[in-house]
């Protein structure tokens, strides 16, 4: 029964994989980043103006200017924990984490993140562990926000299928889950 669970979890990530593979990406003509000229005043010296480039991310997506985060989780696998993800293509991360009772891996399709947008819809697959020994299957379907300086939001429903110990003996359960994230971009 695990190892059938640990196949479907396989499989998941293969389909999210060949679907991001297969979208075409879109660059709109001017949404480059900008170099600009800024004037800077030497003040009272009299001496002459000195000019500075300044970059500036005007229409670029944020997915591609920050991919590797960093997150401080509330809830999810790992109850109270973190996080790294980092994004393969703009509508595609990979993510690994862990917290107080357990760990994951796994991998987000973001349905809009090929869009020059701050937000996007997601939906994942992630293989879970418990600390007390236990796998598990967690179906992640959420919202993130990341803004163009770095900082992100992100907050998601789950199904978790996974195994529970009893006093009899371990068995298998389908767990209704959520997670709120905040973190940071580089």
């Amino acid at each position: 029964m695990l190892f059938t669970m640990f196949k479907k979890g396989i499989f998941c990530v293969l389909v999210l994989y060949v679907v991001a593979n297969s979208q075409a990406q879109i660059i709109e003509a001017g949404k480059g980043p900008v170099t600009e000229r800024v004037v800077t005043d030497t003040g009272s010296t009299g001496l002459p103006a000195t000019f500075a480039p300044v970059v500036r991310y005007r229409g670029m997506n944020p997915r591609l200017v920050h991919p590797l985060g960093i997150h401080v989780n509330f809830g999810g696998v790992g109850l109270l924990g973190g996080s790294i993800d980092y994004f393969i293509k703009p509508y595609w991360d990979v993510e690994v984490g862990g917290g107080l009772n357990g760990a994951f891996m796994g991998s987000h399709y973001h349905f809009t993140g090929i869009r020059n947008i701050p937000w996007t819809v997601y939906a994942g697959s992630h293989v879970t562990y418990t600390y007390e020994g236990l796998w598990g299957l967690y179906f992640p379907g959420g919202f993130q926000m990341l803004q163009q300086y770095g900082l992100s939001f992100r907050f998601e429903v789950a199904v978790w299928l996974r195994q529970y110990k009893t006093p009899p003996g371990v068995i298998n359960e389908v767990v209704l889950w959520g997670r709120l994230a905040f973190g940071y971009y580089f």
